[in-house]
């Protein structure tokens, strides 16, 4: 007998929308038919995701799976919803937002959890402002691979569960070009919960504090339900205490990374402090605190990578303001930024220090290295990545003692022919790392070891993802399975890979979605 397609009887559970179904339910979302493809066709899935939902990797050859994770088909008591929410973009009040193309297909029950599976690129919702809702493949293939790469990388993220193309058209303008063609796409997004900072700030604007209390409490008894014996002020102040350190090591890791995000508004920013919302994102290249690969972020670079972190605390901030309509007293201060750097800069130094090769150092004694390292990286603008891979290449007391061996450093990592200065910062970069090991007592194998395992080798360059994009137009999807196998393990050298390991080619330096990016897809 053959065995029934687990696609035929889902574990659908939604419990969002079944919590919300009151009057007060056009706070909180607006139920929504997804677009009716004409010919959804897989490209790409994630077999990791496909375990989290518990559904066996044979079922993507059901034509069922198409249909169902491209929206395309409606499965019996789901009840897709578009979420609503609000926030601040790019600093300024945004009003009313929401789910403008995406589509909340169901939760889904598995033994891992609860899942929110959310398909982007659905058509248009109640909360599109007059656009069409759509999405296209160079877009949705950027976001399937980041978000499973930041998941290789130890980094809490929205996961996706596959990319589909939708067999659509799509007109798109970028960067002040005619409107093309392009094809059209739709990405599936797995995770615990999409509720953001804004969906709190929503409710405060709209000054709904018994939504707001309603929406606190669903929160608390699914993600924090440690907290759940607390008053509803209480329970407001210890959440964005929780979500402050979250958010703050969340942070961390990015800077530690050297990842962009490059739209941080308060609607892109989860409640359970997981990376969200994959747009105009990059990885740092050449070190530049003032990088930003958004163009729409020009001129301000309000959310380069320098930045996040105090963007992070500023939106947890007006997180902090939104959640103070619960408190009883009547001047509340909100302590978002407080406690935000409360955790963030011992975390920051705390995974600088394991990039270095201490697995524990002080932070007193680790940051004149820290200092000094980032004193060289600026004036050198040397390759991020690059920087910590080739000093696990060399012993300590060789590239202290030999100019040789720090030439051979500067050559891999640097894109311009050192200067005298950038050769003295290195030397006393090198000098003051050295000594600190042995002062230590750090042995060069247990450094060595901790560093490959802390630093990737291989991270998804922009430039990588263009050549990637453009093939996949093409109909050639072989470099978008390419990168995903490279992804799910960026620490360990792959001579298979090694062609991914290089500096960008000049002839990308100023192409159009690689050393710039739009919010445009």
């Amino acid at each position: 007998m053959l065995k029934k397609s687990v696609l035929s009887s889902l574990p659908i559970v939604n419990r969002f929308t079944h919590r919300f179904s009151g009057p007060s339910k056009s706070y909180f979302y607006n139920f929504e038919e997804p677009a009716q493809f004409p010919n959804p066709s897989l490209v790409a899935y994630s077999p990791e995701v496909l375990d989290l939902l518990n559904i066996e990797g044979s079922e993507v050859e059901n034509p069922l799976f198409t249909q169902i994770f491209s929206g395309t088909q409606v499965v019996d008591n789901s009840n897709p919803w578009a979420a609503r929410y609000a926030g601040f973009q790019f600093g300024h009040w945004g009003g009313m937002l929401g789910d403008g193309r995406a589509v909340n297909i169901f939760e889904l029950q598995s033994p891992n959890g609860i899942f929110n599976v959310q398909v982007k690129g659905t058509g248009p919702t109640l909360y599109s402002r007059g656009y069409d809702g759509r999405a296209v493949l160079r877009s949705c293939v950027r976001e399937f691979l980041c978000s499973e790469a930041m998941s290789s990388l130890g980094v809490p993220t929205v996961r996706t569960l596959c990319l589909l193309l939708t067999g659509e058209r799509v007109s798109r303008t970028m960067f002040g070009q005619l409107p093309q063609m392009e094809p059209g796409a739709v990405v599936c997004r797995v995770s615990k919960s999409m509720i953001r900072f804004g969906s709190f700030e929503d409710l405060a604007f709209s000054n709904r504090k018994e939504e707001m209390k309603e929406l606190l409490r669903f929160v608390i008894e699914n993600w924090f339900p440690h907290l759940e014996s607390l008053s509803t002020q209480d329970q407001a102040e210890k959440l964005l205490e929780e979500v402050a350190k979250e958010t703050s090591s969340l942070m961390a890791q990015w800077t530690t990374l050297g990842f962009v995000h490059g739209v941080m508004n308060t609607d892109n920013m989860s409640i359970l402090s997981e990376t969200i919302d994959y747009g105009p994102f990059g990885f740092l290249e050449e070190f530049d605190r003032e990088f930003t690969p958004n163009t729409t972020d020009l001129p301000s670079r309000r959310y380069a990578y320098g930045k996040q972190p105090f963007i992070a605390a500023w939106n947890l901030s007006n997180l902090a303001m939104a959640l103070s309509a619960l408190s009883e007293d009547p001047n509340p201060s909100p302590k978002g930024y407080s406690h935000f750097f409360n955790h963030y800069s011992g975390e920051e130094y705390r995974l600088f220090a394991k990039k270095l090769g201490f697995e524990e150092i002080s932070e007193d004694k680790f940051s004149p290295i820290v200092r000094s390292m980032v004193s060289f990286l600026k004036v050198s603008r040397a390759d991020f990545t690059f920087f910590f891979q080739e000093l696990a290449e060399y012993k300590l007391e060789d590239l202290e003692r030999l100019e040789d061996c720090r030439g051979k450093v500067l050559d891999k990592i640097l894109y311009t022919s050192p200067s005298e200065e950038v050769k003295s910062k290195f030397s006393d970069f090198i000098t003051l790392y050295s000594q600190s090991a042995r002062n230590e007592k750090l042995s060069e194998s247990s450094r060595i070891e901790l560093m490959q395992r802390t630093n990737p080798r291989y991270i998804l360059r922009n430039y990588i993802l263009h050549k990637c994009i453009k093939d996949a137009e093409k109909g050639d999807y072989s470099t978008i399975k390419e990168l995903q196998e490279l992804s799910k393990n960026p620490f360990k050298k792959n001579l298979r890979f090694e062609k991914y390991y290089g500096r960008r080619p000049k002839e990308f330096d100023d192409v159009p979605g690689c050393s710039t990016l739009s919010c445009s897809s």
